[in-house]
């Protein structure tokens, strides 16, 4: 018989209950890296996922050896990182076959694609995905030396030139075509819904527009669509290419009910218009527009939406909208547009009717609009919300008289930028974190917006 008091035994039946509680808790319970475990189940620290199997200790994982413990222990992260920490990815093979949205390894992490370079096929599509290599054609000039037109199109048998692709996604039923960099620009390109297209889309296969031109000569824009009027339609979209229009053509022209969608573009130094357009739908979104000798964008008689644009240094206007027009314009930066010959309003010209500018930076047009040379009547016939401006008379507009760009004079056009300088007190009190509102989710950098407690105003969130 037990000597001890009766209650005693409650209580130690109580304690030895509770053992197995507490081995089971230790068992279980996330370890720091050094301290015991039993399998990768007891590592839950990111900095220590591997257990040891000498030591029974947790520790980081080792590059090119512990590829299977991550991926035993951490499904979503199977393989290990450069920081000894269990990863998404290291190359993009590693998220191709695991979310069709997300092809791209990007900080060891898989996400949408954002260039061609995110790709297999060269081909980003709109959606994140990457366009499958099959349907796909390729055209590679070879910086000019390629030749004949007898070639299949194929990544390792493309196509001399984009006429000749073209002809093919017409004849094969595809519809997208991929260009390569390229140090010799290729031809302008003449697309119509009486050559049997219905939908197209161009895009340039380098990782910056500026990799891949298409350039007219004399009276050729660099890309001319022309819809049916009624009936049949064409729809065209652009993506990560360079375009300059001949010395007395536009870069862009579209007429006749065609849908033109342009992304990711660089237009530029054309004779015309950068972009000139009538009886068409057209977006046109994160892209460069400047040094045209006419307007940055002409609309007429068209539907548009116009967002996330840096438009500079075009002779005549940055934006101008003829009659019979409906759109958006939304988080622009239109600067230095105009001429000391130009009587037009420089920066944006909504015309007889009062269309919506928002969001956006309209600072330093000049031109001779108001009968003097000045920075007045850059904003003309537009309905003004969130819209900053150096120009006095635009009533509803939010006067200033300083902005800081990155680098807002140069010599050399082509290489000012219009992103704003960050920290700066001057695009504080102005721009940035201004749009309570943010009617689109990101900027001409794709940079999510708002990065701050509101989004900015002008084409650049300012990270």
């Amino acid at each position: 018989m037990s000597s001890l008091p009766a209650w005693t035994e409650g209580v130690r039946g109580f304690v030895f209950g509770l053992i197995p509680l507490a081995v089971l808790t230790a068992c279980s319970s996330p370890t720091e890296s050094g301290n015991s475990c039993r399998t990768v189940a007891n590592c839950l620290f990111d900095s220590a996922p591997i257990c040891d199997a000498a030591s029974l200790t947790c520790r980081a994982c080792t590059m090119g050896a512990d590829d299977v413990a991550c991926r035993n222990g951490r499904p979503a992260t199977p393989r290990c990182g450069p920081q000894g920490s269990c990863v998404a990815c290291l190359a993009h093979s590693d998220c191709a076959s695991r979310d069709l949205r997300k092809p791209a390894c990007r900080s060891n992490a898989c996400a949408p694609c954002k260039s061609a370079n995110d790709c297999q096929s060269k081909l980003c599509s709109a959606d994140g995905s990457c366009a499958p290599v099959a349907e796909v054609i390729y055209v590679d000039n070879k910086n000019g030396s390629c030749s004949g037109i007898d070639h299949r199109g194929t990544t390792d048998d493309p196509f001399c030139s984009l006429r000749d692709a073209v002809i093919a996604a017409t004849a094969g039923g595809k519809t997208l075509i991929s260009v390569a960099p390229s140090s010799k620009s290729y031809a302008a390109l003449s697309l119509s819904v009486a050559d049997g297209l219905t939908s197209l889309t161009i895009a340039g296969g380098g990782s910056l527009p500026g990799e891949t031109r298409i350039e007219g000569i004399g009276t050729e824009p660099a890309l001319a669509i022309t819809g049916s009027g009624t009936g049949s339609k064409l729809a065209v979209t652009m993506r990560n290419i360079d375009l300059q229009g001949g010395t007395k053509a536009s870069g862009i022209f579209c007429e006749k009910g065609a849908e033109l969608f342009v992304s990711d573009v660089r237009l530029h130094d054309s004779g015309g218009d950068g972009i000139n357009v009538s009886g068409c739908n057209l977006t046109v979104d994160s892209s460069h527009i400047f040094g045209s000798k006419g307007s940055g964008i002409y609309v007429g008689g068209s539907t548009y939406a116009l967002s996330n644009l840096m438009i500079w240094s075009n002779s005549v206007s940055g934006i101008a909208l003829g009659a019979g027009n409906t759109g958006t314009m939304r988080f622009l930066t239109v600067y230095a547009n105009g001429s000391q010959t130009s009587s037009q309003p420089a920066g944006i010209d909504c015309g007889a009717t009062p269309l919506a500018v928002e969001h956006s930076i309209v600072f330093d047009n000049w031109s001779r609009a108001s009968g003097s040379y000045s920075l007045d009547s850059q904003l003309v016939g537009c309905s003004l919300t969130n819209v900053v401006t150096s120009d006095k008379t635009a009533s509803t507009g939010i006067y200033k008289t300083m902005i800081e760009f990155v680098n807002a004079v140069s010599p050399n056009i082509a290489s000012i930028d219009l992103h704003l300088v960050k920290d700066s007190p001057k695009n504080r009190d102005c721009c940035v974190d201004k749009v309570q509102q943010s009617p689109i989710a990101y900027d001409l950098d794709g940079t999510t917006r708002p990065q701050g407690s509101a989004a900015d105003i002008g084409a650049h969130e300012v990270q």
